[in-house]
């Protein structure tokens, strides 16, 4: 068939309300894609010389998805199905072709049920009218097709107006028709209203074909394939259509699907063969999966590429613009954005990968991160063939790491980094007495008029004000150090210590999940976990927060002002008001009240002599 000979309306004016949606019913998604554009899509197969869409009064939606694609005609107001078809005549009189009358919301049709269509106005005696039939399981109100002795389409018979003996008929209505373009106007011209509705109806013109003489004919396709979409409960039905017809297919041309129903593909989704997915895993947009891939369960995939025996998952996630190489490794817990990973590469665990490129036979560890966003731009991470990058590595882009890079070539771009984070902060107005003796992590925050001593490392998650003095060897990660604090020497912050403004911590102090208040002071060999030290608190040597029983972590807290003395060991859930002071070498396992005293040691004894006596047995022995 010639462009020339076939024209396509496309009813797509109602309003789908029962959506309950402000997006347009026709643009709802099947297997990723708008209905109205799997329509348009199956259509391209004929090469209509018109596709013409009929809308409503909110044209602006299904215009700006569908584009060039179509014309669009508004009706409105809309006076029914007859009335929609007569909006396409300034386009369409004299048109002499055929005329295919679609539904927007009926997406399901397949290139054989149209040619079937459209061969049948061809056929016989051409037949003006074409009406697609379909036999449901549960007729339920459709208007009934009766057929005459030869075949041919007698009536369509509204339910509503049905004897029994036509309700008892099994072929229905389903609204698409393909008409004689050369007689189209002058039955629609003939259409009435007059009716409770007062619409004019599109089913009518059988009616009006007859009564001028002109033959009227059926054709029959599948339930599934003219199922109307008017609900979100349908477009779910629908979308299950669609996938069972996805997953055939592909099952059909030899990918192993183990779970088939877990499994959601999108629209453009290809899988090569030999191809085994696993269970509960989806793919969205534009992924291609050439042949003999295994995709583990739980896999999320969106505008990727896997290449030929490549392995994925379980629980992983690649998203647009990820391509995974021939016979390369994604494993569990790893994203992938951006990237190509080239054959034979290898991202195990729990990584980041993103704006990369990942050489081939390269071996990334655990815990990886490519640092691509310095919250302006993204920048490129390459890594090159059979390089290996060591467990809880961070890439800060933009970064080079050789062919077969060892760890030595690693250390040489780490220090690379390091001295640029260095300048930075001494830009920034850090004093750094030894800057090549400080290690600062990517995520590292300094303030100005902070001054840090040497040998300091800084883990993950470090926020330091102005104004901190942080002395010689200390390790700190995950904790905030407030302004005019001071730490150390030989200091470790573990993450969630908060030490507060003008507050001291000390030598051979550990600090982990507290919160030291402003001034507080804990100055020498200490354990301070899951508690709150008060402001202006002075903590004794020796003093531990016995915060865990083997079983659960427990809250110490010091009221603002208290003295609790050298060796005192606090067992936790316990608290200190304010002003009170503890005893040295206490075990303080109650509460102890605002400016009391608390002392649990032992009183002293003193036996005469005994040191002496002690002495003198053992020089006999």
């Amino acid at each position: 068939m010639s462009q020339s000979d076939l024209a396509v309306i496309i009813l797509a004016a109602g309003k789908g309300t029962r959506m309950k949606s402000k997006l347009h019913k026709v643009l709802h998604p099947i297997g990723g894609r708008p209905m109205i554009h799997h329509l348009l899509d199956t259509l391209t197969t004929f090469a209509p010389s018109r596709k013409i869409i009929v809308v409503g009064a909110d044209k602006e939606q299904v215009n700006k998805s569908v584009g060039n694609q179509a014309e669009i005609v508004v009706q409105e107001p809309q006076h029914g199905t007859g009335h929609a078809v007569q909006m396409t005549g300034d386009l369409l009189r004299g048109f002499a072709g055929d005329v295919l009358i679609l539904y927007g919301d009926v997406p399901m049709l397949t290139i054989a049920t149209l040619q079937d269509l459209l061969q049948a106005r061809h056929s016989g005696d051409h037949p003006a009218v074409v009406v697609l039939g379909f036999e449901p399981e549960d007729c339920k109100t459709y208007g009934r097709l009766e057929i005459n002795d030869n075949g041919a389409l007698k009536a369509i018979v509204e339910y509503k107006d049905a004897t029994e003996a036509q309700r008892a008929i099994r072929l229905c209505n389903s609204g698409i028709m393909a008409l004689d373009g050369s007689v189209m106007f002058d039955l629609l011209d003939q259409l009435k209203n007059d009716n409770a509705a007062g619409e004019y109806y599109l089913t009518d013109i059988v009616a009006i074909a007859k009564d001028l003489g002109l033959e009227c004919a059926v054709t029959v396709a599948s339930e599934a394939e003219v199922m109307g979409i008017n609900s979100r409960a349908e477009l779910a039905e629908a979308e299950a259509v669609f996938q069972s017809a996805k997953r055939q297919k592909f099952m059909d041309e030899g990918v192993t699907l183990l779970d088939p129903t877990s499994i959601y593909f999108n629209h453009d989704t290809i899988i090569g063969p030999d191809t085994i997915i696993e269970t509960n895993v989806f793919f969205g947009p534009g992924v291609t999966v050439e042949a003999g891939v295994t995709i583990k369960s739980f896999c999320h995939i969106e505008g990727a590429t896997l290449r030929t025996g490549a392995t994925v998952g379980p629980y992983a996630r690649l998203r647009p613009k990820a391509d995974i190489g021939v016979n390369a490794k994604i494993g569990n817990f790893v994203e992938v954005k951006k990237s190509v990973i080239e054959e034979g590469a290898k991202i195990s665990h729990l990584s980041y990968i993103g704006d990369a490129i990942i050489g081939a036979g390269a071996n990334i560890g655990a815990g990886t991160i490519t640092c691509n966003y310095d919250g302006f731009n993204k920048s490129l991470t390459e890594i090159g063939k059979g390089a290996f990058i060591g467990s809880n590595t961070a890439l800060v882009a933009p970064v080079k790491v050789g062919d077969g890079a060892t760890r030595a070539e690693l250390a040489e771009a780490e220090a690379v980094f390091q001295s640029a984070k260095r300048q930075k902060f001494m830009d920034e107005g850090v004093t750094l007495l030894d800057p090549t003796s400080i290690y600062f992590n990517h995520d590292t925050i300094i303030g100005p008029d902070t001054i840090i001593e040497t040998n300091v490392f800084f883990g993950p998650g470090v926020t330091v004000e102005a104004g901190v003095t942080i002395k010689s060897f200390c390790h700190i990660e995950g904790a905030t150090l407030r302004t005019g604090a001071t730490v150390g020497p030989y200091a470790r912050l573990r993450p969630k210590a908060d030490i507060g403004v003008n507050a001291k911590i000390g030598n051979f102090v550990e600090v982990k999940k507290s919160v030291i208040e402003e001034g507080a002071k804990i100055s020498h060999l200490s354990y301070i976990g899951d508690a709150i030290i008060g402001a202006g608190a002075n903590i004794g040597a020796g003093t531990i927060t016995c915060n865990y029983d083997g079983f659960n972590k427990s809250l110490t807290e010091i009221g603002k002002g208290a003295f609790i003395g050298s060796n005192t060991a606090l067992v936790a859930p316990v608290k200190v008001g304010d002003g009170a002071i503890v005893g040295a070498g206490s075990v303080v396992t109650r509460e102890v009240s605002a400016d009391a005293l608390a002392v649990t040691r032992a009183k002293q004894k003193e036996i005469d002599g005994w040191a002496a006596s002690f002495r003198h047995k053992q020089t006999k022995k």
